[in-house]
C-alpha cells in the first residue's frame, strides 16, 4: 500500500515513497487503520462514523439494491415473462383457431413451474391455470379486463415461491437472506474501501509523474481550500484515452484521455476537481459501493453478460446471452438503476454547484458542454447502467447559469458539427 499524507493534513505525496513536487518526504500515519483508511474524507467523526453515514446516504438505492438481489425479484421477472408468453399465444390460439386449441401449452407451462419450484405453486384461479379458465369461459374482453390482477398474482406467486415451497421455515428463510445480505454489503464495502489502492492499480490506474503532480496537485489544493476541505485525495492517471473522471473513496482518477481532450486547460480540470471533491466530501462513492455489495448477485450476474457481450460481439452469443440473463438485466434496468435515479440526480447538481462555489463555473461548463455526456462512467456495464440517470447536460449547464447572462446556442465550446459529406454520385472527376 502505498504511504499516505496524515489524514487531517492538506501534505498530498505521491505514492511508492516518492517525494511530493516541493520535495517534502512522505508522511505515514502511525496507526495501522489510519493507514488502512487514509486519505478519507475531512469533517467525520471517525472511520466507522464515515463508513455508516456515507453508506446509508441514499436510502433508496440500497433498498432497491436489496430488494432486486434479495427478494426474489429476478425469480419473479421470470415468472411474469414465462405468463406473458403463454398467455400471448392462448390468445392467438382462441382469436385465430376459434377454440382453446393452446391451452395444452399453458397447462404444460404450469406443471413445468411447479416442478422447478418443488410443488403447486401457482393456485388453479391465480396465474396460467387461471388465465386459461378465464380466456375460455370468459372470453377475450374478460380476459384483458383481468389482465394486470394476472400479472400482478404471477409475480407475486415468483417473489413468493422459495418461501411457499417450505412454508414452515419460511420466516426463517427470509431473516437468513436479509442477514446475508447485508452482512455481505458490509464486508464487500469494507473490501473495497480498504484494498482500493490495489484494485485501482490492477485496473490500470497509476500514480502521477513529476510534472504532473507540478501542474495538477496545486489546482487540486486551490480547489479544495475553496471548498473548505483540509485535506484531499489522492490523485492518479487512468492511461485509458476515454475522457473519464471518477472519485472513489479514497482517490480521485482521471483519464488521459481527459487530460488530452482539454490539453491540460487549468479551468476545467478545477472545475473536473471541484465536481469530484464534492462527491468525495458527501460521501457519495461510499454509498455507491455499499448499494453494490446489496446488490453484489445481481451486479456479478449482470457485469458477466455486459462483459461477454463485449468481447464476443457475434449475434448468436448475443442472443444466448439475452435468453439466460434478461430476468437479470430487466431486474437492475427497471428497479435498481431507478432506485439510484432520485439520488443520483441531486448528487450530480451539488457536485456541479461545488464547482461554481469553488469559482470554476465557467470550466465546469466547458467540460459538460464539451462531452455532452457523463463523464464519471467506470468502463463497465453496471456504472455505465447506473451513469445513465444521471441528469441531461442540458439541465445541468442550466443549473449552471449565473443570474443576469446570456447562454444562446450553439454554445461556444460545443464539438463541432460534422460536416456534410458529398454523395458519391453527385462526386465529378475533373
Amino acid at each position: 500500500m502505498p504511504p499516505a499524507s496524515v489524514p487531517g493534513s492538506d501534505d498530498t505525496v505521491a505514492p511508492d515513497g516518492a517525494p511530493g513536487p516541493d520535495g517534502s518526504a512522505p508522511q505515514t500515519p502511525t496507526r495501522w487503520v489510519d493507514r488502512l483508511f487514509a486519505h478519507r474524507p475531512p469533517g467525520y467523526p471517525s472511520i466507522v462514523g464515515w463508513l455508516r453515514v456515507a453508506a446509508l446516504r441514499d436510502w433508496r438505492a440500497a433498498l432497491g439494491a436489496f430488494a432486486g438481489a434479495w427478494l426474489n425479484v429476478p425469480l419473479a421477472v421470470l415468472f411474469t415473462g414465462l405468463f406473458l408468453l403463454f398467455y400471448l399465444v392462448q390468445a392467438i390460439g382462441l382469436l385465430f383457431l376459434g377454440g382453446p386449441g393452446t391451452a395444452g401449452l399453458f397447462r404444460s407451462a404450469e406443471d413445468l413451474i411447479s416442478q422447478l419450484s418443488g410443488g403447486d405453486i401457482l393456485p388453479e384461479q391465480v396465474g396460467l391455470g387461471g388465465a386459461i379458465s378465464i380466456l375460455v369461459s370468459g372470453g377475450i374482453v374478460v380476459a384483458i379486463v383481468t389482465f394486470p390482477l394476472q400479472i400482478a398474482a404471477v409475480f407475486l406467486a415468483g417473489l413468493a415461491m422459495p418461501w411457499l415451497s417450505n412454508p414452515v421455515d419460511a420466516p426463517l428463510m427470509l431473516i437468513g437472506q436479509c442477514v446475508a445480505g447485508v452482512t455481505l454489503a458490509v464486508v464487500y464495502t469494507l473490501y473495497r474501501v480498504s484494498c482500493e489502492p490495489w484494485l485501482l492499480r490492477i485496473g490500470g490506474a497509476r500514480r502521477l509523474s513529476r510534472r504532473e503532480a507540478a501542474l495538477l496537485l496545486p489546482i487540486a489544493r486551490q480547489v479544495g481550500a475553496a471548498l473548505g476541505l483540509s485535506s484531499i485525495p489522492m490523485i492518479l492517471i487512468d492511461p485509458d484515452r476515454t475522457p473519464r473522471a471518477m472519485a472513489h473513496t479514497r482517490h480521485i482518477v482521471l483519464s488521459q484521455g481527459l487530460l488530452d481532450e482539454f490539453n491540460y486547460d487549468r479551468e476545467a480540470v478545477a472545475a473536473l476537481f471541484a465536481h469530484e471533491l464534492v462527491h468525495w466530501r458527501n460521501g457519495d462513492p461510499v454509498s455507491r459501493v455499499f448499494v453494490r455489495g446489496l446488490a453484489l448477485p445481481l451486479y456479478l450476474l449482470f457485469s458477466a453478460a455486459n462483459y461477454l457481450l463485449r468481447v464476443f460481439p457475434h449475434p448468436l452469443v448475443k442472443l444466448l446471452v439475452m435468453l439466460i440473463a434478461w430476468p437479470v438485466t430487466l431486474t437492475v434496468r427497471f428497479l435498481v438503476v431507478p432506485s439510484q435515479s432520485f439520488d443520483a440526480r441531486a448528487s450530480e447538481y451539488r457536485a456541479d454547484a461545488g464547482a461554481a462555489l469553488a469559482g470554476h463555473r465557467a470550466g465546469m461548463r466547458r467540460v459538460l458542454t464539451r462531452l455532452r455526456r457523463s463523464f464519471e462512467t467506470g468502463g463497465g456495464g453496471w456504472d455505465d447502467a447506473v451513469c445513465a440517470s444521471h441528469p441531461p447536460y442540458e439541465l445541468r449547464l442550466e443549473r449552471l447559469e449565473a443570474r443576469g447572462e446570456t447562454y444562446p446556442l450553439p454554445d461556444r465550446d460545443a464539438p463541432a458539427a460534422p460536416l456534410p459529406v458529398a454523395m458519391v454520385g453527385s462526386l465529378r472527376e475533373d
